[in-house]
């Protein structure tokens, strides 16, 4: 768990060492969002993280059948899906609440009072499929692994990678939100890059000893320049 890695940031400070976590798509470009809504606002209190996977993406069997154990979480009794609209897409997408551990970090980095993450593979039905099934397989490593090794090698629909941020507060002395969309394509690259602008960032500039999230140590409005380069898009509405 991400809490056990904050645990060592006494060792690290009385160390000198630095470690940096939620580094990738989500967490990490996740939590840069929240941040920048935040930074949009008077007052920020809660925040929605949806997190949409396309099916037609290279996805390892190991990150399969991780993502098949946590689809049923026992530490999320909230199962209530929640329907989001990623980008300029016609309707919105069934997503579910999914352990990512971005929406713990932000709530104590950015002071809001609640945060859930939910996950979309792309398709109302698969997603379906896939958290309504998850909960039969959770006890059945076996019958867990198999299914791993079977969607590895399958394909379904695209390989777009999304995520849509809103959080919700106070804008203009008003109640209000702020929403974020980040559109890019294979997962897998995306989180290459945003790793790989955390290494480049340390070696420019010395992080304070400690351990952080990316969002205590990376300009987000940076971030989201380098990754425009590189052909994934992110919007403020």
């Amino acid at each position: 768990m991400i809490e056990n890695v904050e645990l060592l940031d006494g060792l690290a400070r009385s160390s000198d060492g630095s470690a940096i976590v939620s580094v990738g798509f989500a967490p990490g470009l996740t939590n840069l969002m929240v941040k920048k809504a935040v930074s949009q606002m008077d007052y920020a209190e809660t925040a929605r993280i949806g997190v949409l996977l396309g099916l037609g993406d290279t996805h390892g069997e190991a990150a399969i059948l991780w993502t098949l154990s946590n689809a049923s979480d026992p530490n999320m009794p909230d199962r209530t899906p929640a329907y989001i609209r990623f980008g300029d897409d016609r309707k919105a997408s069934i997503a579910y609440p999914f352990p990512f551990s971005d929406q713990y970090a932000v709530r104590r980095t950015l002071g809001l009072s609640e945060a859930t993450t939910f996950l979309s593979l792309g398709s109302d039905v698969l997603t379906k499929l896939a958290f309504r099934g998850a909960p039969l397989l959770r006890c059945r490593h076996g019958a867990q692994r198999a299914m791993a090794a079977i969607l590895s090698r399958l394909r379904f629909g695209s390989d777009r990678a999304v995520l849509a941020v809103e959080v919700s507060g106070r804008v203009g002395g008003r109640p209000g939100s702020v929403g974020i969309i980040c559109e890019g394509r294979r997962e897998a690259e995306i989180t290459a890059s945003v790793a790989a602008l955390v290494v480049r960032r340390l070696m420019e500039m010395e992080a304070q000893p400690g351990v952080h999230h990316i969002d205590e140590i990376m300009d987000a409005d940076a971030v989201f320049a380098e990754l425009a380069s590189r052909g994934v898009a992110v919007t403020v509405r």
